[in-house]
């Protein structure tokens, strides 16, 4: 099948993009690759679709589904079989701020793709929605049946807006259409911005978590990998127009979520417990029976197993994360680097002259130190300019201790004296500031992290 896939290197688009790729489809995939969260991790995403190990074919065109003209161009280049709508400006919260960017994603952008589809003869669409649109409903579990008028957020509402708009295309044009409500989904090359991905970074880091409502929070937890189950159960069931949740069908507290990513990290969460956030909802659960009966499929993946591949995931992709862990051996390079510094300026406020040979080991310890520096505030991890500015800072104070002698007895001012510290400098700065230095200043780290 030749299927057309939007928010192919977002989370659940990649997934689902690997899965049709492995069963030999033909994927071409549109993301505008924004800058909503880290774009590396997007990019790391596309780099394993296109590495050429699966049996179907990947193309990837650079647009935004907003853009009319391009999405025009992209159903232009031949019939699809599928189309599977994943792009969208994700996030309850995010709408209060930029309620503009969901108009333009999810309502224009959709709109283009119904008149792509329209026009162009594709097959079977299926799209994204959410358990968001649920709203105020407070009947456990959320059936497809019940009314999902009193939505609680714009992207709540957009998504609503979206069912009402595929429902219209399909009748009107016979084009077959069926909306899928997503619960909670988590899993490995996950969004920064997600519970888990914040959770997980903060325990590692030391730092406290954020609790919304105190914990006092339900969620149906569902396993990105149930998620493209379904979906490609969908894409080869086409039907006139139709709308399925997806979820785990189990009620997991947010608390006992919590402490499924202690147990996978090995290490206890501080928490900082804050009111309910605007837009949120106090529970979730999906009934999955229609979607059961219609694909043969229930999402089963335990809570426990899914967090704990996701870390394994994350303390994979993420090298500073095992940096973290590895305490004991950076502690010990901290303090070593710093030997260095209070052995040159002991050396430096010695006013007593020094044998020649011993000069000689004297400059080359300026250099040494001066590099150890730089490389010091590379392995913080500093951005660049910070580091560069901040080691520019201490080599002055180390000149400056050392042409302080010029007014004890006993030193004299050489030339060669400034030229050892300008190399010492000269040394560390590109050291700090070269690949060569971000190597050399990960020593601690027993791997680096995969290219893709």
């Amino acid at each position: 099948m030749r299927i057309l896939v939007t928010g192919a290197a977002g989370f659940i688009g990649f997934h689902l993009a690997t899965r049709l790729l492995e069963r030999g489809d033909t994927v071409v995939g549109v993301d505008d690759m924004n800058a909503y969260y880290d774009v590396t991790l997007k990019e790391a995403r596309l780099a394993r679709l296109r590495d050429g190990r699966a049996k179907g074919t990947f193309e990837l065109v650079r647009a935004d589904i907003a853009d009319r003209a391009a999405v025009e161009k992209v159903f232009g280049s031949g019939r699809f079989d599928a189309v599977v709508n994943l792009a969208a400006q994700a996030g309850v919260r995010y709408s209060i701020e930029n309620p503009h960017a969901y108009i333009d994603a999810n309502v224009v952008g959709f709109l283009n793709i119904l008149e792509g589809a329209r026009h162009h003869g594709a097959g079977h669409l299926v799209f994204a929605s959410t358990s968001s649109v649920y709203g105020l409903n407070t009947e456990l579990p959320f059936r497809e049946d019940q009314n999902t008028d009193r939505p609680i957020s714009l992207y709540a509402a957009t998504k609503k807006a979206n069912e009402l708009m595929a429902h219209s295309y399909s009748h009107l044009f016979g084009i077959p259409a069926t909306g899928l409500r997503f619960f909670t989904v988590y899993g490995p090359w996950g969004r920064p911005d997600m519970a888990l991905f914040k959770f997980t970074r903060g325990i590692l880091a030391g730092e406290a978590i954020p609790v919304f409502n105190e914990g006092r929070m339900v969620r149906d937890f569902t396993y990105v990998d149930d998620i493209v189950e379904g979906i490609v159960r969908v894409i080869d069931r086409p039907a006139a127009f139709r709308v399925f949740n997806i979820g785990n069908h189990q009620r997991v507290e947010l608390m006992a979520y919590i402490r499924a990513i202690e147990k996978a990290l090995g290490k206890q969460a501080r928490l900082e417990l804050l009111p309910m956030q605007a837009g949120d909802v106090a529970a979730t659960e999906a009934d999955t029976s229609a979607l059961e009966a219609a694909t043969g499929f229930r999402p089963a993946t335990p809570v426990e197993v899914g967090v704990k591949r996701f870390v394994d995931w994350y303390r994979e992709y993420y090298p500073r994360v095992r940096r973290m862990e590895a305490g004991k051996l950076r502690r010990l390079w901290i303090a070593a680097g710093w030997g260095f510094v209070f052995l040159v300026i002991y050396l430096s406020l010695t006013p007593e002259p020094l044998p020649a040979p011993s000069v000689d080991n004297f400059k080359t310890g300026h250099i040494l130190a001066y590099s150890w520096l730089m490389l010091w505030f590379a392995q913080a991890y500093l951005k660049l300019g910070i580091r560069l500015v901040v080691a520019f800072a201490l080599c002055a104070l180390g000149i400056g201790l050392e042409y302080a002698q010029l007014l004890t007895p006993h030193r004299t001012f050489a030339y060669s004296d400034m030229v050892d510290d300008a190399v010492g400098v000269a040394i560390g700065l590109v050291l700090a500031g070269t690949p060569l230095g971000n190597a050399l200043a990960r020593i601690d780290s027993s791997r680096r992290r995969p290219t893709a």
